[in-house]
């Protein structure tokens, strides 16, 4: 399915919640060894969708399923924390937008994440999202129905307390030291 076909679907007078995805692959930072990919969401599916007799909507229920990447159809489970991300604007115009990130601290996971690593500065972050009917958790699960998927890199961290982190995050046109085109012809 196109992407514009997604938003015609997306534009119905009853859809899906579009749920969003994150992925920090933190394989790109020099000499890092150790778990190189985090999948986390602000999703969780509660019971009562899953086995609607069974229970009130309000208790926990199942992590999200979803694919690691475009070309695998192989189900990752996606740790349900909660983050507000904000200012994926697409523009033509202007500058280029600078997203934010902000992830719960609340057990201070990050945190040492963040000592050890240079606060996580070029780590690549993906942004997946599909609606909620397509996940890997339903009898409808498809993969090809998803919005394209965002790539972007931290660039610095803004804040962090005892709550959360948050993140500013750089389109890779953004970068220091990257030049267009990367060769000369």
């Amino acid at each position: 399915m196109s992407a514009e076909d997604l938003e015609l679907e997306v534009r119905e007078t009853f859809y899906d919640s579009v749920v969003e995805m994150f992925e920090l692959d933190l394989s790109v930072l020099p000499g890092f060894s150790g778990t190189d990919h985090y999948y986390f969401t602000n999703f969780i599916i509660p019971k009562a969708a899953i086995f609607p007799n069974v229970g009130d909507a309000f208790e926990s229920g199942e992590k999200v399923k979803w694919r690691r990447s475009e070309t695998s159809s192989v189900d990752q489970e996606y740790e349900p924390i909660p983050i507000i991300a904000t200012g994926f604007d697409r523009t033509t115009k202007g500058q280029i937008p600078q997203p934010e990130l902000q992830v719960s601290n609340i057990f201070g996971t990050l945190s040492g994440l963040i000592a050890s690593l240079d606060d996580l500065i070029g780590v690549k972050v993906y942004r997946r999202r599909t609606l909620a009917k397509y996940l890997g958790n339903f009898e409808t699960k498809d993969y090809d129905y998803y919005f394209p998927t965002d790539i972007y890199y931290i660039e610095r961290k803004v804040a962090e307390t005892e709550m959360s982190v948050t993140f500013q995050l750089a389109s890779p046109l953004d970068l220091e030291g990257i030049q267009l085109p990367r060769r000369v012809i």
